[in-house]
């Protein structure tokens, strides 16, 4: 399965009909929601024809355009029920924007403990452009059947990042600092098959990969312009208008990143040192996030 992030142009202006459309309906009040970082907003991730709006890492709304009309997907447990599917909701089902904040409120009681320490770091970091992003099914082909991955696997999020005179992606892997994964008696913790499979497909798919996210640049710039018509003053980060503008100038870090919040209600055991330590020297890139501070990179002086 080839990596793709698009949107045809057909949906694009589909997406924009209803943007400039009278009256109401639910695209323009999920623009009106969509905050790119900064606190209590939706986020906004591009996919391969359809969009999806997190809500603390919960998709609130799976959102597609076709044959003119515009389609979204709601899991039944944020319309209040009970049973496990998602919901094709048409627009006339819409009532108004209350309608929307209930399931915010209900998918945000989902959200568990690591994804609100996910949205806490969109907020603080501008240049995070995705959530989620999906890995190939065929991740782990050429290993013998008992260790080929059965379903795609998610990094938690893409960021854009300058390198000289160049813009990069990178990737990053989130986890909790109690994770059993970052730890292990031997010196291979189960996190290092994980980024070692994810730093194996980014090598051989960066064409693709680059392509996809040069155009996830372009259309968030489309998308801000129909927030900011709709009243929503999203700003979007430098990087993102520096790409849109110049797909050249993008690259990719082949080297997936590792995230580990530790909150106040973590305990962070005497051993720690010695397992971060095994994680460093096996090459992983990683940032300890604590004490509230979210962001990824040092702000200049």
């Amino acid at each position: 399965m080839i990596f793709t992030r698009q949107l045809s142009d057909v949906s694009v202006q589909t997406f924009g009909n209803a943007a400039g459309a009278p009256g109401d309906n639910l695209w323009k009040d999920l623009l009106r929601c969509w905050k790119p970082y900064g606190d209590d907003g939706l986020r906004l991730a591009i996919r391969n024809d359809y969009l999806n709006f997190y809500a603390l890492g919960q998709s609130v709304a799976n959102i597609s355009a076709s044959r003119g009309r515009i389609q979204t997907l709601v899991h039944s447990k944020y319309l209040g029920r009970l049973a496990g599917k998602y919901v094709a909701w048409g627009e006339t089902d819409y009532r108004d924007p209350a309608m929307l904040q209930e399931w915010i409120a209900r998918a945000k009681g989902f959200a568990g403990k690591e994804k609100p320490e996910i949205d806490l770091t969109v907020a603080a970091n501008p240049e995070i452009i995705d959530l989620e992003m999906a890995f190939s099914t065929e991740l782990g082909a050429d290993e013998p059947p008992s260790k080929r991955l059965t379903k795609a696997r998610r990094i938690d999020f893409v960021a854009l990042e300058r390198a000289g005179a160049a813009i990069q992606l990178v990737f990053w892997e989130a986890k909790r600092i109690t994770s059993g994964d970052l730890k292990s008696r031997s010196d291979r913790p189960k996190i290092l098959t994980q980024m070692g499979r994810y730093e194996k497909y980014l090598t051989a798919n960066q064409e693709p990969i680059r392509t996809g996210y040069s155009r996830v640049c372009a259309l968030l710039v489309k998308f801000g312009e129909m927030a900011r018509s709709l009243g929503n003053n999203v700003r979007l980060d430098a990087l993102i208008h520096e790409v849109a503008a110049s797909p050249s100038s993008l690259s990719v870090d082949k080297k997936p990143r590792l995230v580990i919040f530790e909150t106040k209600d973590d305990f962070r055991d005497g051993a720690w040192d010695g397992h971060e330590g095994k994680l460093r020297r096996n090459g992983i890139e990683l940032k300890i996030l604590r004490n509230g501070q979210y962001r990824l990179r040092e702000d200049p002086a």
